[in-house]
């Protein structure tokens, strides 16, 4: 295990290998100016470079600007950390390299790892990751695209290859000061997981979480991360340079919300879609969303089933929307969760909807190709499941009007014209086993407005 020290403003060291660890300050016997590199590239460049194992420190005040495009390429299992300038074998964050011209590249080995710690990593143009196969790894960083210079709004952090996996922990991503702008850009079959950290606070933008690009997909998944500085009114998606052939994917748990934001644009792909589970906007609601090619749903506190939609003081309800796309053998499908019965005999599990008469059967409630569920009901002592359904048994069977009965329950509507309030229930064929049933809801209608159709997300079994 060795040691590559870093400082600019002080190292003039080129070339001699790794020391042993210092523990003093930088600029102090064992980490004087012949003892440090002046930037991360100049010790990776050493005759006798950083190996699996070795440690590259910089100081907390390190920080090193590049005229230029800016490539580091990191050997496999080397660690860049940022240490305290007054005490080399102590961490501290704040080490820093950009470039105010050009792309700041990080490199590697097809199939290796990079673990980088406590650095800033800003570009005038693209923050990039440049190894096919590789796994960057990135705690307590700042990344920033578009930073310096012209600042353009199509510079992102992203992969610039194909099968890169970036992994960011407790880290601050960063956009330019554009309303157009995003932090990152998902290409190329990229899987970028972001796990905990936030948005920097720009004065303006950015106003999109994630640009898609014409060239693979990728997937995006964050897993707690405050997005309250995304601007006003931002989306998650930017599906402007999406081509129909990608899969794009972002899936958003746990995370903190902007006061207004949007899901995006209808996108261009079957296999383009954005999921938001157990998310907070704030409003003292767990918020679930989700929009694919056939429609989209939103967490609404303005709506609810009175009986069935207050969870631990929360109110609300799920405010669907289908494309021109959706059909009866194309639906609009999303999950409303699971329950739990012995499935060895009947059960009736009922779903409650509140709409502005858009059904065509009787009452105007929904016939069953306009609106179903499935159900995926466990077996009995095999793994696996059956699937149940209200839907069409095949696609030659003639819809049903009468299928779905008026309901009983009271809506809270929100000013909204709900005029119908119906519920969908499977009765069970009780040839299943005990165990937990994922249910579904399915939407053949095509072109359902904004407020015309409200889901109880609470699903009743008995």
């Amino acid at each position: 295990m060795g040691y590559f020290y870093v400082k600019s403003g002080l190292g003039t060291r080129t070339s001699g290998g790794s020391k042993t660890q210092e523990s003093g300050a930088f600029g102090s016997a064992g980490l004087e100016a012949a003892d440090v590199y002046v930037d991360i590239g100049t010790a990776l460049a050493d005759a006798s470079p950083p190996v699996a194992g070795d440690f590259i420190c910089c100081s907390d005040v390190h920080a090193a600007a590049f005229g230029a495009h800016e490539l580091i390429t990191v050997p496999s299992g080397v660690i860049i950390i940022s240490v305290d300038d007054t005490s080399a074998d102590t961490y501290k964050a704040g080490a820093d390299e950009h470039n105010t011209s050009g792309n700041y590249q990080v490199g590697g080995v097809a199939g290796g790892n990079v673990r980088i710690e406590g650095v800033t990593l800003e570009a005038e143009d693209n923050m990039r990751f440049t190894v096919s196969g590789a796994v960057y790894n990135l705690k307590d960083c700042q990344l920033g695209a578009a930073i310096y210079g012209t600042a353009s709004s199509s510079y992102y952090t992203e992969a610039s290859v194909d099968g890169v996996t970036i992994n960011i922990r407790e880290s601050v991503l960063r956009a330019s000061e554009h309303a157009s702008s995003s932090i990152v850009r998902i290409r190329l079959g990229v899987l970028i997981n972001v796990y905990g950290g936030s948005i920097y606070n720009n004065t303006t933008g950015p106003g999109f979480l994630c640009a898609l690009d014409g060239n693979g997909g990728g997937t995006l998944n964050c897993y707690g991360v405050d997005l309250t500085n995304l601007a006003s009114g931002a989306s998650i998606m930017d599906a402007t340079a999406a081509a129909s052939e990608d899969v794009n994917l972002i899936n958003l748990y746990d995370c903190k919300m902007p006061a207004s934001w949007a899901l995006g644009e209808e996108p261009t792909s079957a296999g383009s879609i954005i999921t938001l589970e157990n998310c907070d906007d704030g409003n003292d609601r767990s918020v679930r969303a989700r929009r694919d090619i056939f429609g989209q749903f939103l967490t609404d506190g303005s709506v609810y089933d009175n009986a069935a939609d207050t969870v631990e003081g929360q109110d609300f309800s799920l405010n669907v929307l289908t494309s021109a796309k959706a059909a009866s053998q194309a639906p609009f499908r999303f999950s409303l969760g699971k329950v739990r019965a012995d499935f060895s005999s009947a059960k009736d599990i009922v779903v409650q909807l509140a709409h502005d008469s858009l059904g065509a059967g009787t009452g105007s409630r929904f016939e069953n190709d306009e609106a179903w569920i499935e159900a995926h009901i466990p077996n009995s002592g095999d793994p696996g499941f059956s699937i149940e359904t209200t839907g069409l048994a095949n696609s030659l069977a003639a819809a049903v009007g009468t299928y779905n009965t008026a309901s009983s329950a009271t809506w809270t509507k929100g000013g909204k014209t709900l005029g119908v309030a119906e519920e969908i229930t499977l009765t069970t064929a009780g040839t299943g086993g005990e165990g937990w049933a994922e249910v579904f809801i399915c939407f053949g209608k095509a072109s359902i407005g904004a407020d015309d159709l409200f889901v109880s997300h609470d699903v009743g079994v008995s």
